[in-house]
């Protein structure tokens, strides 16, 4: 069982220097012990990889809200940040491996985030894609404190 609070905090505190470049905070929602099904440090991993894009991709003195909610035995983390949509273009693309949109990008964030993702049981999708805000989801299991 992992902490989601524990985990986007975190990611939060890892991420703030690079984001601190570009004027970029961080708005950290989410309930105290709201616990999913996944292992910590790839669950960690796959959330600093889809931060460290809304970073980039955010506008400078931006913020970029990590939030979390429950339903229906799933919890969905959202990374949301404000900015030009996903070009309709690359939509088909953003997850494949090596794709990338950026000068100096390996085009492996979004493929690891998502198949960590899918290795836990979850997934990662494009939630949004709108014209001030783009959130990616990443969705799993809810810890039903029980071990199988």
């Amino acid at each position: 069982e992992t902490s989601v609070a524990d985990s986007l905090a975190y990611v939060a505190d890892a991420s703030r220097a690079h984001a601190s470049k570009k004027g970029i905070r961080f708005e950290v929602a989410a309930p105290e012990g709201l616990m999913v099904r996944a292992d910590s440090g790839q669950l960690q991993q796959a959330l600093m990889n889809v931060v460290l894009n809304a970073v980039d991709a955010s506008p400078a003195g931006s913020t970029i809200i990590l939030r979390s909610h429950n339903g229906n035995q799933k919890v969905c983390i959202d990374v949301e940040n404000a900015g030009p949509p996903i070009r309709e273009g690359v939509l088909g693309r953003i997850f494949e491996p090596f794709f990338t949109t950026k000068p100096r990008g390996t085009g492996l964030g979004l493929a690891i985030a998502r198949n960590i993702a899918r290795a836990q049981g979850g997934d990662l999708v494009l939630a949004a894609n709108g014209p001030d805000r783009v959130c990616f989801s990443l969705i799993l299991a809810a810890w039903n404190g029980k071990h199988e």
